[in-house]
């Protein structure tokens, strides 16, 4: 038996507009955000999903809630958070860029063994650990509904980090900012296996978001 997850992002924030990097921290949709969620929800009006799942940040919460209306109850799991940013939570992306300027440059050159572990700072999550969050989820909510269409609201490089850890795109292809607002990854989890099935908004190499 086959579950289908559509992970979305959440729709245009103020962070994106301020060029900062939100990670856990709270940032609300912005007018357009909202009016994107309204646009991709009808391009999801003839899917019947069982269960729609969000981030506990507002920003994913409330993109759900515009998503679904009033159908179902937005279910909020704090492992579909961004990634933890630490101290750089905060900053504005091209100030970050260049206050981590030695990090960044050498994370462009490692493997991708040494990349997945990697932290541009101390207490930064690294891919590691980012991925196990997100899988669990997908695997135990694979088994709670078994055959059916899940809708699951996250974020922009919790998503990108996904599509590189499973192989679709090369560490380094996709840069922040390549998963659009209200873009998304249908995954197919079958036993222990993950399949991309489609993809909508990812566009490689575009910050950290």
């Amino acid at each position: 038996m086959k579950t289908k997850f559509f992970l979305i992002r959440h729709g245009e924030t103020e962070a994106n507009l301020a060029d900062i990097i939100s990670g856990h921290l709270e940032t609300p949709l912005t007018k357009l955000g909202r009016e994107q969620a309204q646009a991709r929800a009808k391009d999801f009006i003839k899917i019947n999903f069982a269960a729609v799942y969000s981030s506990d940040l507002t920003r994913a919460q409330e993109t759900a809630e515009i998503l679904v209306g009033k159908k179902l109850k937005v279910q909020t799991d704090e492992r579909l958070r961004e990634r933890f940013y630490a101290e750089l939570d905060g900053l504005i992306v091209a100030k970050a860029r260049i206050q981590y300027a030695d990090r960044f440059a050498l994370r462009e050159t490692l493997t991708r063994e040494e990349r997945i572990e990697f932290r541009l700072a101390e207490g930064v999550e690294n891919d590691v650990e980012l991925m196990a969050r997100l899988t669990k989820f997908l695997f135990e909510k694979a088994i709670e509904h078994s055959n059916k269409n899940v809708l699951v609201v996250a974020h922009g490089d919790l998503l990108r980090s996904f599509l590189m850890w499973v192989g679709e795109y090369q560490y380094g292809q996709l840069q922040g900012g390549s998963v659009d607002n209200l873009g998304y990854v249908v995954v197919e989890v079958k036993d222990d296996k993950l399949k991309v099935a489609k993809q909508v908004g990812v566009k490689p190499n575009s910050h950290i978001d």
